[in-house]
């Protein structure tokens, strides 16, 4: 088991000072949402600045895991719209897919473009199986793997619930296609039980620990934590978990919040603990909603190691 966090708990397109913090507070993975780090996320990427982020990564002691909120800065783009809009995602798909081998990672979180558009279920079955059965060969080079993201609500999409994920999954059957689950949409869906787990056990590919709306973990008071704990740990789960949260005022204040949560839900010391597996989380850091940052463990330790001579 292995902790990453997303960079959509910093800010949009300057937030490499603040990535030594995120190893600080124990997270040795990062996720990448394309658009936090280029304001154009077609043409941005470029060789020197993929180079330049992930060496800023690595030199704070993070890997990169992967990219996430591919689709944010291209509303326009989508799987179930006239065929030029529909090549167009696919190549922008493929682009980022190199962009993701470029920095070091391997998933492709896919959520938005997935909107339906009036269209019936049979018919979007066959129209993303189409899609995938083309893109997924332009992507298998790169080594990286597309996931669909259960989105919880019917109305958010295709393939909302984390069932409707593995169906597609095993029917497309590829390599380069995988499975992603996110404790936000299990909790919407109803399938926070046992069942699905058990479904794919042995081919979850990336778990994220979520809320709805993105707000710091435990803050919705939506999600059933403790169930996504006791799932992952009897299914034996040993890939990278990875907190997904939104940008606040005190992002710092407020992710040293959430790995306190996950520190005293998912690591807590039993016979159930993730931490068993891979104690990667530092459970020494406490944290409360009105500390200053500069009063935090992470904080301190990092203003320690300055200081020493």
């Amino acid at each position: 088991m292995k902790f990453a966090v997303s960079n959509t708990a910093l800010p949009a397109l300057n937030h490499l000072d603040l990535l030594p913090n995120l190893r600080e507070m124990g997270f040795t993975g990062l996720e990448v949402a394309p658009s936090q780090v280029w304001a154009d996320t077609w043409h941005g990427p470029n060789s020197a600045s993929v180079t330049a982020y992930r060496h800023a990564a690595q030199n704070a002691g993070l890997e990169i895991i992967g990219l996430n909120s591919l689709l944010l800065s291209q509303p326009g783009l989508g799987i179930f719209q006239e065929s030029e809009t529909v090549k167009r995602t696919e190549d922008f798909l493929v682009h980022l897919s190199s962009v993701c081998r470029d920095l070091g990672g391997r998933t492709l979180i896919l959520t938005g473009g997935r909107e339906l558009f009036g269209i019936t279920q049979e018919r979007a079955w066959i129209a993303c199986h189409a899609f995938l059965e083309r893109l997924l060969p332009r992507i298998e080079e790169h080594g990286t793997m597309l996931c669909f993201a259960p989105l919880g609500s019917a109305d958010a999409g295709f393939c909302h619930t984390a069932t409707n994920c593995r169906v597609m999954a095993t029917a497309v059957d590829h390599s380069s296609f995988g499975l992603q689950l996110n404790s936000s949409a299990l909790s919407q869906s109803k399938e926070s039980g046992h069942a699905i787990f058990s479904a794919i056990y042995g081919h979850l590919e990336h778990f994220t620990i979520n809320e709805p709306g993105f707000v710091p973990l435990g803050d919705s008071g939506l999600v059933d934590h403790a169930a996504m704990r006791r799932h992952l740990s009897s299914s034996r789960y040993k890939g990278w978990v990875s907190l997904e949260q939104g940008l606040t005022a005190a992002p710092l204040n407020d992710l040293c919040r959430s790995v306190n949560f996950l520190t005293n839900t998912y690591l807590r010391k039993d016979n159930l603990s993730l931490s068993l597996m891979h104690p990667s989380i530092k459970p020494e850091i406490q944290a409360h909603p009105s500390q200053s940052i500069r009063s935090m463990p992470c904080w301190t330790k990092r203003m320690n190691a300055l200081e020493t001579p």
